[in-house]
């Protein structure tokens, strides 16, 4: 929010787009490093390397990030439940935000269970191996700008779309993870961009509803977001543990098919 507040309104989009690929590609290169501290030694080192990177993101934050003062008379409480209300108020939040959990869902559906493919036969990688499948998803952080761009041309709802079809695509792939290699690859590599593209797209819709309010329209947004992450971090080992990658792949399939019919259904959000 801070950084959509500080850039121009025709230039949103793409500073969007550039912070969202660098979290993408925490949320991957951390699978890299984490991979290879567990191959090292202990996996408590990951931890430790963790809080040191927190500690130095922090200073940097610090010493970098502009001030910027929004006047606002609200108490803390009262903001939180502001932020339910606006859920309650604006259609174009939620049926933004239930869009956003789904691709998130799909997305966790996918790298939560990896590793438990890439350590069984026929693949047998080691922890820094499998760590480093997470380099093959930064093509998505491409995505992400490419969505910002179209966002800033007007053409966000063709990004939406776009992402989800390459979802439901990505997830058909992944159905031959177990005997290919290849279709692994490009299933991640298809998985990373469609995500990248629904939430950038999905981002510059709804702070376009009310600038001067940003911060609270991300709380919501990005609530909804990561119970979609968490919900498919579960579901996902879940469908593992009883019917192998096939049955991810069916839950995911079924998802995706959801997600297309929700995304495509109304051109009005």
């Amino acid at each position: 929010p801070l950084g959509a507040t500080l850039a121009s309104e025709q230039h949103r989009g793409k500073v969007i787009g550039t912070i969202m690929g660098g979290l993408l590609l925490g949320i991957l290169l951390a699978r890299v490093v984490a991979g290879g501290l567990s191959s090292l030694g202990s996996w408590r080192y990951i931890y430790w390397f963790a809080a040191v990177a927190m500690f130095i993101t922090t200073l940097a934050l610090a010493r970098y990030l502009p001030t910027y003062h929004n006047n606002n008379d609200m108490s803390y409480k009262q903001i939180l439940g502001s932020v339910m209300g606006l859920f309650i108020k604006e259609p174009i939040l939620r049926y933004r935000s239930i869009l956003g959990m789904l691709s998130f869902v799909l997305f966790s559906m996918f790298w939560t269970p990896l590793a438990f493919l890439l350590a069984e036969p026929p693949y047998e990688y080691s922890d820094a191996t499998i760590g480093l499948f997470g380099l093959v998803g930064v093509a998505g952080v491409f995505a992400a700008s490419w969505a910002g761009k179209l966002a800033d041309a007007g053409k966000g709802d063709l990004g939406t779309r776009l992402g989800l079809s390459v979802l439901l695509l990505s997830w058909l792939l992944l159905f031959k993870a177990p005997s290919s290699l290849i279709a692994l690859l490009v299933g991640v590599l298809l998985l990373d961009l469609a995500v990248q593209l629904v939430h950038v797209s999905n981002q510059n819709k709804i702070y376009s509803l009310h600038p001067d309010i940003r911060n609270r329209l991300t709380s919501a947004y990005m609530t909804c977001y990561f119970i979609g992450g968490a919900f498919g971090s579960w579901f996902s080992v879940l469908l593992y543990q009883h019917y192998a990658w096939h049955g991810v792949v069916i839950g995911a399939c079924s998802i995706a098919i959801i997600a297309c019919f929700f995304g495509f259904r109304s051109k009005k959000y």
